[in-house]
C-alpha cells in the first residue's frame, strides 16, 4: 500500500532495534566530540537520547508513530534527565 506508515515488528523489548543505554554511551564517547548535538531521526525507545543526555549532550529525537512517542517520554521522565517535549 503506497504512502502508508507500516508499524515495525516487535520483539521482547517492544522496539524492532532497541540497544542498551549503556552501549549508546560507549559509542557516544568513542565517536562525540564536546558540544555536539545527538539527533536520532528513529528514536522508538529513546536509549541514544538519554544516552546523550546523561553524558551532556543536547538530543534532538524524531518518532512518527505516536504509541512509541508517548513510551519515549516515559523511558525519558527520569530525574537525571531534563526533558523539554
Amino acid at each position: 500500500m503506497s504512502g502508508s506508515i507500516r508499524r515495525p515488528l516487535r520483539r521482547g523489548s517492544g522496539w524492532q532495534a532497541e540497544k542498551p543505554v549503556e552501549l549508546h554511551e560507549a559509542i557516544l564517547e568513542a565517536i562525540k566530540r564536546p558540544g555536539e548535538v545527538v539527533v536520532d531521526q528513529f528514536a522508538e525507545s529513546g536509549n541514544l537520547g538519554r544516552a546523550a543526555m546523561r553524558k551532556g549532550s543536547i538530543a534532538v529525537l524524531f518518532e512518527i508513530l505516536k504509541e512509541n512517542v508517548s513510551r519515549m517520554v516515559q523511558n525519558l521522565s527520569t530525574p537525571e534527565i531534563s526533558l523539554q517535549v
